[in-house]
């Protein structure tokens, strides 16, 4: 599931929230608390941006477009700001490749950027428009860059247009993606996977959601879906995966665990194939302790599995061996480890 927005759409909200900051004024005195009274962006900001158009402006060859910014890909997106007054820039990493923006933040949360990122031998980037509203704990909005392939392959340069989300600290994620919606222990969702959610390193769509546990609660989770093989992956939220399921030859995919500490768990909602599309239930059920369905064992969640922490540091840019294309879509691969693994 996915949110459309288009530059307008940013604009015209952005002026709207300026009108509600200017009548909400004449009866109050509060308003934007970040430094110097401007909107606080500070902080470590994750998200995944969406492709909307890519154009090749110099050279003939379509690699970049056809391969690595086609229409409706997600790649990952971070950036840790600093502030002073509307003022505010910091380390980005796009990918792979690293760099630096700055720009500025008006009264009503426009946030406008400017940087350019890079890695040895592969690629840069210049950031020829970006425009995000922040709403809430999000930055939405559109985001246009310049890519220029650095790695002597011939394959030019492009202008890419994006739409993008990212969200703050305060909010869950998985690889860059963030929760959509806490179930309750026993609950039931109907989702849909589409063209423009987020993608994990195998380009397949997924949705993500949380559930709470305690000691001892015991869930068993099921994805069913008539129109692709549903993958189900649970991890903690350091990204460390607890469990997962899916085969070819079924419709259903069903996970069962006992919590052996208080936490919270990520329910990825995934495919097993790539750009597999479509409609897709999810299904939480405490069973306090009764037998799962015929066939699947409980599994306990072991201390040892957050012994080793997060799959890959969010903030490393490892680049060596990575071809130009894995660059800008740099993920850890857990996800497509446990698919492999359990075929």
């Amino acid at each position: 599931m996915r949110l459309a927005i288009t530059r307008s759409s940013v604009v015209k909200f952005a002026v709207a929230v300026s009108l509600i900051g200017t009548f909400a004024a004449c009866g109050d005195d509060d308003g934007p608390t970040g430094p110097g009274a401007f909107p606080d962006l500070r902080g470590d900001w994750v998200g995944q941006y969406v492709v909307t158009e890519c154009t090749t402006t110099v050279g003939l060859n379509q690699f970049l477009c056809n391969e690595v910014f086609y229409v409706s890909r997600s790649l990952p997106f971070a950036m840790t700001l600093q502030q002073s007054s509307e003022r505010v820039d910091g380390p980005a990493v796009q990918g792979a490749l690293e760099g630096t923006v700055d720009g500025t933040v008006d009264m009503a949360g426009v946030l406008g950027l400017d940087g350019a990122l890079s890695s040895s031998g592969g690629a840069s980037t210049t950031i020829a428009q970006w425009e995000t509203l922040l709403v809430g704990d999000s930055l939405v909005g559109t985001f246009s860059f310049e890519v220029e392939d650095l790695s002597d392959s011939g394959f030019g340069t492009v202008l890419v247009d994006a739409e993008i989300v990212m969200v703050g600290p305060s909010v869950l994620t998985y690889e860059f993606c963030p929760v959509e919606l806490f179930l309750a222990q026993t609950d039931s969702i109907d989702g849909v996977l589409e063209a423009g959610d987020c993608q994990l390193s195998d380009e397949t769509y997924y949705d993500v959601y949380a559930v709470e546990v305690a000691v001892g609660d015991s869930l068993q989770i099921t994805m069913s879906s008539t129109e692709y093989t549903p993958f189900l992956v649970i991890a903690d939220v350091d990204e460390v995966i607890l469990d997962s399921a899916g085969d070819t030859a079924d419709s259903v995919a069903t996970v069962a665990l006992e919590s052996v500490v208080d936490e919270t768990w990520l329910i990825l909602a995934n495919s097993l194939d790539t750009l597999e599309t479509g409609s897709y239930t999810l299904t939480t059920a405490d069973i306090r302790g009764a037998a799962p369905v015929a066939g699947l064992i409980f599994k306990k969640v072991p201390f040892e599995r957050r012994a080793s922490g997060p799959t890959e540091d969010k903030a490393a840019a490892v680049v060596s061996g990575r071809s130009l294309a894995e660059k800008f879509s740099r993920r850890s691969g857990a996800v497509a480890k446990a698919k492999r693994e359990g075929s």
